[in-house]
C-alpha cells in the first residue's frame, strides 16, 4: 500500500515522504514516529524537523494512505 507523510505545520503542499509498505499503515506510521522521536539520522520526518523547524520534536505529521504508486 502506498502512503504519503505531510507536515501539518507546513501544510499539505509540504510532502515529507512518499512510501510503500506491506504492513498496515498504522504500524508503519508508528515506526516513522519512533524514528522521528529517536532522532534517527535516516528518518525523513526528523530530517524535515531539522531543516524546517529547528530540530523540534513537537512537529505534527499526518499520513494519507491508499495511494497508488506510479513509476
Amino acid at each position: 500500500m502506498g502512503y504519503i507523510l505531510f507536515c501539518d505545520e507546513c501544510g499539505e503542499d509540504k510532502v515529507c515522504y512518499v512510501g510503500e509498505t506491506g504492513q498496515n499503515t498504522y504500524t508503519r506510521g508508528l515506526r516513522h514516529m519512533t524514528n522521528y522521536r529517536g532522532r534517527h539520522k535516516d528518518s525523513p520526518l526528523w530530517k524535515h524537523a531539522q531543516v524546517a523547524h529547528g530540530g523540534s520534536l513537537e512537529v505534527s505529521f499526518s499520513m494519507l494512505s491508499g495511494c497508488t504508486m506510479q513509476a
